[in-house]
């Protein structure tokens, strides 16, 4: 499991629904927890809040464990989500997908920005652990960000 084996996989747009499944179990507990899941809302939050080109599969050593969504302002990259699918968790693969991601916003002089559900304590411990520092909060989120 090395970066050499890393590929990103621009998403085609029949892969939405399957991408939205992904997010719903990684998420849903979290969301349901803090505001209550409402299953239209998040629907139509998904297909309208993110553009199809910001996502990709994360693909390592030809296993497909989860995708990417993120955009690029004039000074960041500002990523949306990261969902590694359960069974690749706690085994090194976040690590290095936000690895590539940093040296890919490093190449482009960009500041790494992206929230989190401050309930999501499995998220901050891990975005905390590779260095990254809450620039702000509110009652429900964090902002953290990495220079």
């Amino acid at each position: 499991m090395t970066k050499e084996n890393l590929e990103f996989i621009p998403f085609q747009k029949q892969e939405l629904e399957e991408a939205f499944n992904f997010y719903q179990a990684a998420l849903h507990e979290v969301i349901e927890n803090v505001f209550g899941w409402n299953d239209s809302f998040q629907r139509n939050r998904f297909e309208t809040h993110y553009e199809l080109e910001w996502f990709s599969w994360i693909e390592i050593e030809s296993k497909r464990i989860g995708y990417v969504c993120y955009f690029q302002k004039e000074n960041e990259l500002h990523l949306s989500l990261l969902i590694i699918f359960n069974e690749f968790q706690s085994k090194g693969y976040g690590k290095i997908v936000m690895n590539e991601i940093e040296q890919y916003a490093h190449k482009q002089n960009k500041n790494i920005t992206l929230s989190s559900f401050k309930a999501n304590e499995g998220a901050v411990k891990f975005y905390k652990s590779m260095g990254y520092v809450v620039t702000s909060e509110d009652e429900h989120f964090l902002d953290l960000s990495k220079f």
